[in-house]
């Protein structure tokens, strides 16, 4: 009795090599890779869309020139794709215009830096978060701020008259220190704003 034939995929390849799991790397996968890189998407969500590992997409670019080549050109008409409907926007929305110069011209026109740092409680790195503000956008938040502040002074008013009068001792409400601390907040007058008290 004779055996069936061997798969292709199935036959070893080179001297006691097993053939492996066959590629991916088929018109169906392909078409629908790039179909979702047509999108505009990440490569990453491209590919989990299509069951490609990244790793594996990378490797055939890397090992493809054509391959290559045709993803960059999907990417690229995406992007003009995209572009171009930001442009539509631009002639009515100030943003649309702003955000290309930005991205495209980031030495002229990307937004001044602002130096972040975090500060965290019982931290022994001692990271701080710091929000450097000028000194006219220090004065428009705490004009801001100042309708807070007087709702906040009014619900500690309204909180002690009520413990006051409700006959509880006197110690158990909040103390009128703790009250105007927090009903007078005003943030550091320096360069930047401290938010970490």
């Amino acid at each position: 009795m004779r055996s069936p034939p061997v798969p292709e995929c199935q036959k070893r390849k080179g001297p006691g090599r097993p053939a492996g799991r066959p590629s991916k790397k088929q018109d169906k996968y392909i078409d629908a890779l790039m179909e979702a890189i047509a999108t505009g998407a990440p490569y990453t969500i491209c590919c989990a869309a299509c069951g490609i590992h990244y790793d594996t997409f990378m490797t055939w670019k890397r090992t493809d020139p054509v391959f290559a080549a045709k993803v960059e050109q999907v990417a690229s008409r995406a992007a003009l794709r995209l572009l171009s409907k930001i442009e539509k926007h631009a002639d009515d929305n100030f943003a649309a215009s702003a955000w290309i110069l930005e991205r495209r011209f980031p030495q002229d026109f990307s937004r001044p830096e602002v130096q972040l740092n975090l500060i965290q409680q019982n931290n022994v790195t001692n990271d701080h978060l710091t929000i450097v503000i000028s000194a006219e956008e220090a004065r428009q938040l705490n004009a801001e701020g100042e309708e807070s502040r007087a709702k906040v002074r009014e619900m500690f008013e309204e909180y002690h008259l009520r413990r006051s009068n409700g006959g509880q001792d006197a110690s158990t409400s909040v103390s009128m220190s703790v009250q105007q601390k927090f009903a007078n907040y005003l943030p550091d007058s320096g360069k930047g704003v401290n938010r970490s008290a």
